[in-house]
């Protein structure tokens, strides 16, 4: 049951990035400073979303729905940091989904995931 608890989880926040935004970093400091924010941010319901948000919502589901895959048995990102810097998301959400990723890939190995190919489509059908 812990095991699947794990995996629902490392789903959400590869779900959430679809559904949060964050100020854009212009230096280190700002950044530490936007990623307390961008966290508290995945808490917000769409009503409460600026035009600004939606838009930068939409540009992270986009980026989810053409760059992560399934191969091998294993989730991929095939988005680099220029993709995300195109789009003006900022580089946290990149960070936060490489790290998401790896460990969900690891619970792969580990042999915790039973239907990945189930989990997969249901991330998909959130990121429409």
């Amino acid at each position: 049951m812990e095991k699947k608890k794990f995996i629902f989880w490392n789903i959400i926040v590869l779900t959430c990035l679809t559904a949060c935004l964050g100020k854009s970093a212009t230096n280190e400091k700002s950044a530490k400073n936007d990623s307390i924010y961008q966290n508290e941010i995945f808490l917000l319901p769409d009503t409460l979303l600026s035009k600004e948000q939606e838009h930068m919502v939409n540009e992270i589901k986009k980026v989810l729905r053409e760059n992560i895959v399934l191969k091998e048995g294993h989730f991929c990102n095939n988005a680099t940091e220029e993709d995300f810097e195109a789009r003006r998301i900022p580089l946290y959400y990149y960070d936060l989904l490489e790290k998401n990723i790896q460990e969900l890939n690891k619970s792969i190995d580990n042999g915790d995931v039973a239907d990945l190919e189930k989990i997969f489509k249901e991330f998909k059908n959130q990121v429409q």
